[in-house]
This record gives C-alpha cells, sequence and structure tokens, in this order.
C-alpha cells in the first residue's frame, strides 16, 4: 500500500482553511499561518459580501457551487444572511453584461426600475441609479461564524493547525517541492505544499522560482451610524462606481473600491480619500451625505490580472499547488475553489481560468 501523502498549507485565511477542511484533501495535513489566529488579514476585514453574479460566468459558477457547499457540508444556519444584493447603475447599458450572466446560468434575478430599486432600498432614493439588478439569493457571509466552521471541520479531520508559523520559504530540489523553511529556521518535509497565503503569495512563489502575476491592492471600508433601520435592507452597490453599502447589524458599512497596489501587510488609512469618499456617498443617496463616521479600516485584495484566481497545480515544480488571487471573490467562491483544488491534487483537468499555467509562456 502507498504511503499517504504529505500537504503543507501556507496561509489560515479563506484559501488555507477551506483547502483544509474540505474532504477532497488526503493524507497528513499541516496548515501554517504566521499570525497567532486565522483570518487574521484580509479574509476577517472584508465586508463579506456574497456576491452570486459577475461578469465572468466562470466566476459566477463557482459562487454558485460555494453555495451548493455550504449545504452539502452542513454549514450552520446563518452563515449565510440572504437580504439580497442591489447592483445597480445609471443606465442599463451598464448592467447589459451581468444581466447576460445571469441568464445564461438561470440565476434568480429581477430587472428594477426606479420606483422599484428605491422602495427595495431607501438608501438609494434620490440617487443617480436610475435601474439595478436584484439578487435575492445574495447577502452577507458572517465571517465569525463561518471561521468557526471551518476550525471545527479540521478539528475532526485530524487537520494540524500550526499558528506562529511564518513560512520563509519554499524548498525545492531539482524539479520537485521538498517542503518549507519557517523563521524559526525549522525545516518541515513535504510531498505537496499549498500556497494559500493571500498578499504574501507571489513573494513566496518568487522565493521558489516560480513567480506568478499576482499582486495585493489596498481597499478601504468605512463604518457609519445610520439615521434609519437598515439591518433589513439588501446590499446595494454601484457598479459604474465599484462603491457598495451594506447594514451591518444597525450600522452601515461602505466602500469607496479603491484599488491601490500595496506592499504585503497592514494598510494605513488614506484619510485624504476617505475625505472625497462622502461626496461620492451623496450621489449614491442623498440620505448618505455626511453620515456620522465610526471608524474606518483597510485591507488588500491580491488579485490577477484576469480577475480570476489561480487554483491548481504548477507544472514547472511537482508538488507545488497555488490557491491565490481571490481578491473581490474570496468569500464567494472560496469552497468552490477549495474543491477545485482537490481535483487538482487527484490529477484531474485543470479549468483553463484558473490555472496557473495561463500565465506561463
Amino acid at each position: 500500500m502507498p504511503a499517504q501523502p504529505t500537504t503543507l498549507i501556507i496561509g489560515g485565511g479563506i484559501a488555507g482553511l477551506a483547502a483544509a477542511a474540505l474532504p477532497e484533501l488526503d493524507g497528513a495535513v499541516t496548515l501554517l499561518e504566521t499570525e497567532p489566529r486565522t483570518f487574521a488579514h484580509s479574509s476577517g476585514r472584508n465586508a463579506a459580501i456574497f456576491r452570486p453574479l459577475e461578469e465572468s460566468e466562470c466566476l459566477s459558477e463557482l459562487a454558485v457551487r460555494s453555495e451548493h457547499l455550504l449545504r452539502e457540508l452542513d454549514a450552520p444556519a446563518g452563515v449565510l444572511q440572504r437580504q439580497g444584493l442591489l447592483l445597480a447603475a445609471t443606465t442599463s447599458v451598464a448592467l447589459n453584461p451581468l444581466l447576460a450572466t445571469a441568464v445564461a446560468m438561470g440565476l434568480p434575478h429581477h430587472l428594477l426600475a426606479r420606483r422599484e430599486l428605491e422602495h427595495c432600498c431607501p438608501l438609494l432614493e434620490g440617487g443617480e441609479c436610475d435601474v439595478a439588478i436584484h439578487l435575492p439569493d445574495a447577502g452577507v457571509l458572517e465571517l465569525e461564524l463561518l471561521e468557526t466552521w471551518l476550525r471545527r471541520r479540521l478539528n475532526a479531520r485530524g487537520i494540524t493547525l500550526r499558528t506562529g508559523a511564518k513560512v520563509t520559504a519554499i524548498r525545492r530540489q531539482a524539479t520537485r517541492v521538498e517542503g518549507v523553511v519557517l523563521s524559526s529556521g525549522e525545516q518541515l518535509n513535504a510531498d505537496r505544499v499549498v500556497i494559500a497565503a493571500g498578499a504574501w503569495s507571489a513573494g513566496l512563489g518568487d522565493g521558489c522560482g516560480c513567480p506568478l502575476p499576482i499582486a495585493p491592492h489596498r481597499r478601504h471600508l468605512v463604518q457609519f451610524t445610520a439615521r434609519q433601520a437598515v439591518s433589513s435592507l439588501p446590499v446595494a452597490w454601484n457598479v459604474e462606481r465599484n462603491v457598495y453599502v451594506k447594514a451591518h447589524g444597525p450600522m452601515l458599512v461602505a466602500s469607496p473600491g479603491d484599488h491601490t497596489p500595496h506592499a504585503p501587510g497592514l494598510p494605513a488609512v488614506d484619510e485624504a480619500l476617505l475625505g472625497s469618499f462622502q461626496g461620492t456617498l451623496a450621489k449614491l443617496g442623498p440620505g448618505l451625505a455626511d453620515l456620522p463616521r465610526e471608524r474606518a479600516w483597510a485591507c488588500l485584495r491580491t488579485v490577477t490580472p484576469d480577475g480570476h484566481p489561480v487554483v491548481g497545480a504548477d507544472p514547472r515544480l511537482q508538488g507545488l499547488y497555488w490557491f491565490a488571487g481571490l481578491g473581490g471573490v474570496g468569500m464567494t467562491t472560496g469552497l468552490a475553489c477549495a474543491q477545485r483544488l482537490g481535483l487538482a491534487f487527484a490529477g484531474g483537468p485543470p479549468n483553463p481560468k484558473l490555472d496557473p499555467a495561463r500565465w506561463l509562456d
């Protein structure tokens, strides 16, 4: 009987936890997280919007599959709060690519004119948007509940989780992976290494001679005091400005949709950028003007040039796998991407939209 493979997963965000929690991964598995806890960076600092509709059918299909996996894997009730999502614009022309994907995939949706969208979300009343796609099955993921559920699955599957374990290098022997080196100097051997380190993924790939075009970008989020009851309102997303606002309990959380290159780490807040954001919110809806700000923070979204994640085997180094570049879609597609990674472990055919090889000559 052949020996079971040993796998090291680098990163304890949505990618790393999902990869370790799904049943596709066999053998002895260890998840390595730099910080004292999982979900410490982008996975714990994002807006957690579950958006099942993108212009890309590939991303939308992954979102639908992730939603199915929540049910199939018995995620606890309340992980996905289905308050709905409005993808709004000034004219229907801006929504046509999204509508085409929704129709092609059979996603439940409704096209709303101004009066209907303002009734659905009074925050947009008097604003610049005249039309919106309403997605009733979309909403917001409860991050703490999602993280806790994934960690419990790790425990049930006997996965080893090591926090405070910073990987400084991936070791290789000729054309195959050998293991990793920790900042403490400890060396760990493995048959397979998964790069699921978010903003730090590109550096790890560079260090072992397997670079990919993955880059972190900063995005801000701001929490405001609402002037009206908002807890039951759908998420409102202006697709032309890439600005969104959502309820967070009795509060509102909004993002200016900024996308500024940034080094890996915890980004500082740019007050100048947030100053101009208030005016943008007022265009979305006059009732959003001059809301009292409670707090602001920033996180990193690590993306590829085509906006699709990188999931699968690296053909340059046997035993090296990628699960990175999920910026903006990680919470929505993470479980389905983890399943795709499991198919790669089993030697299944790659998805050309996700395959690391798409960036190689």
